[in-house]
């Protein structure tokens, strides 16, 4: 008798996450916020939107406080990153609106001092006394326009004000062909980058911006690959590269992360190291991530921005050791869902427990207009490997999902965006 060959990836031993470095060991606060500002002029949705689908570096918290939206720290989430051997924080308080966000932040101040702001937060909201790192050092590290002050390492760039005959002159004289950057609002995910084929379509994508405030063109150049290099940062001159990863892009958004072998890796870590030196000399404390642009042909390593904060290449790093210890890549991966909670815990247990993936990510946020995701460390020994899981998480997806994704909804197991 024959049995019928899996398309799918043999399964494994259970990979038990094993970091190689404890976040609340390095971060200047014991309680952590993940939320984007409210009122980022950045956003034409609501702000309740910019909530929606974050807590990707939830399983990073172990130890510490954190406020969460009640979509991003579920029930399911908790579990799960118990079972699988994740350190919870100390203490979660959810919210769900603006004001039970300030509770949320006036009972961590009260119980754990200042807070880790990954963003700087409006002062309405937290004042800046009770931010662990000020947030104009937080604003001036990601600004892109004020890059120049922590590398030379950077491409033919040109700072100008939003209008638009000024746009498309710089655009011109830059070649034509350009990326749009924002300075002046950090977004992450790539939500404030625009690539324009022509000087016309920089100036229309200059349009979604406030008038007037200052905007960062550059040549847009070919890319064999955008490693992101990961940082500790102790103190002036005491930094720890935590590791190199490889940035996934749908365009300039951010799709997920690579752990993998990578030719200039050396060269990725001296250079992430030496802006992350820029960084601690100017007060910042805690773990970032300085994403590169690889133009490759020898092609020197260029800077493309700064993140003050625990990024979604950061878990990658952490588990680097460990992973390269069991012969393993990784790949971060978000998808869509449509099971109902219980039920998509379920398949992500399940895949762990083949050694198909890490869960990292259990987001609910359909209540709220939003949808549901699923964030997946996936393992593997080759990138086929890695694309063969992602295919058995998708279609256990489908299998599980509710009628109603036939009838029009996002297909459970959609790539998606930023966690």
């Amino acid at each position: 008798m024959t049995h019928p060959v899996s398309p799918f990836p043999a399964a494994r031993r259970p990979f038990r996450p094993s970091l190689s470095l404890r976040p609340a060991d390095v971060l200047p606060g014991g309680a952590v916020t993940y939320r984007l500002p409210f009122e980022n002029p950045l956003f034409g949705r609501s702000d309740l939107h910019t909530d929606l689908g974050l807590g990707g570096t939830n399983q990073l918290m172990g130890g510490l406080g954190l406020a969460a939206h009640e979509s991003a720290w579920t029930p399911q989430q908790a579990r799960l990153f118990r079972q699988v051997g994740f350190e919870l924080p100390a203490r979660v308080v959810t919210y769900r609106d603006r004001a039970s966000y300030r509770e949320a932040l006036r009972t961590l101040r009260g119980e754990f001092g200042p807070l880790v702001t990954m963003f700087p937060q409006h002062p309405a909201d937290l004042a800046e006394r009770d931010a662990a790192l000020p947030p104009d050092l937080l604003t001036e590290l990601a600004d892109k326009a004020r890059l120049s002050a922590l590398t030379a390492c950077l491409p033919p760039r040109r700072v100008t004000p939003n209008e638009a005959d000024a746009v498309r002159a710089v655009a011109a004289e830059l070649g034509g062909a350009v990326v749009v950057k924002a300075s002046f609002a950090p977004t992450g995910g790539g939500a404030d980058v625009v690539f324009c084929a022509d000087p016309q379509e920089a100036a229309a994508a200059a349009a979604r911006y406030p008038a007037g405030a200052p905007l960062v063109l550059e040549a847009r150049l070919h890319l064999e690959s955008s490693p992101s290099v990961q940082v500790a940062v102790r103190g002036p001159g005491d930094v720890t590269v935590l590791g190199v990863t490889v940035q996934r892009l749908v365009g300039a958004r951010f799709s997920g992360v690579e752990l993998r072998p990578l030719a200039r890796e050396a060269g990725c870590a001296a250079l992430g190291a030496e802006v992350a030196l820029a960084c601690a000399a100017r007060g910042f404390r805690g773990v970032l991530g300085v994403d590169l642009m690889d133009p490759g042909a020898g092609a020197p390593l260029l800077v493309a921005e700064v993140n003050p904060r625990l990024t979604g290449g950061t878990l990658a790093a952490l588990l680097g050791p460990a992973l390269r210890a069991h012969g393993l890549q990784a790949r971060l991966e978000i998808l869509t869902s449509t099971c109902a909670p219980d039920t998509l815990s379920g398949v992500l247990l399940e895949g762990w427990q083949e050694g198909r993936a890490v869960p990292v990510l259990i987001s609910h946020a359909a209540p709220w207009g939003g949808t549901d995701r699923a964030g997946l460390m996936l393992l593997g020994e080759t990138a086929a490997e890695l694309d063969g899981q992602a295919a058995w998480f998708a279609a256990r997806l489908r299998g599980a999902a509710h009628p109603s994704a036939a009838q029009g909804e996002a297909a459970p197991g959609d790539r998606v965006g930023r966690p």
